[in-house]
């Protein structure tokens, strides 16, 4: 079980999220040596540039495994909904037609339409 739910977490979109700070840190790492005369000014201008990069990199994968983490559970959710129409339609079709006209006669609503009773003629005028 618990390597089901590892394969889960490894698919979400928020496992991009924490190499965020990471690029920070090491943005910041090299703003200490430009501030330390470690690294000059050019080499500073290449690795901002470098890591503004990683940004732009990290924010398109974010937004790719959003759209299809998104598309995967829409199209799930409409087969799963598709599956209970089936099932609750062939439920229906199953049960025995005294069935509905008990039901009928306990309320009046919808399914209280009788052939030969106001409700029909009704019908028959709508459908011309």
């Amino acid at each position: 079980m618990s390597s089901i739910t590892s394969q889960q977490d490894e698919a979400r979109p928020e496992a991009l999220n924490p190499l965020a700070p990471v690029i920070y840190g090491l943005l910041v790492s090299v703003f200490n040596g430009f501030e330390n005369g470690t690294v000059e000014a050019s080499e500073l201008r290449s690795k901002v540039a470098t890591f503004s990069l990683y940004y732009v990199y990290l924010s398109i994968a974010l937004f790719v495994f959003t759209y299809v983490a998104t598309v995967g559970f829409y199209y799930s959710g409409d087969r799963i909904a598709r599956a209970l129409r089936t099932a609750y339609l062939s439920a229906i079709l199953r049960q025995n037609m005294a069935f509905f006209d008990t039901q009928a006669q306990e309320r009046s609503g919808v399914g209280s339409c009788r052939t030969w009773g106001p409700c029909s003629r009704r019908l028959r005028v709508n459908w011309r």
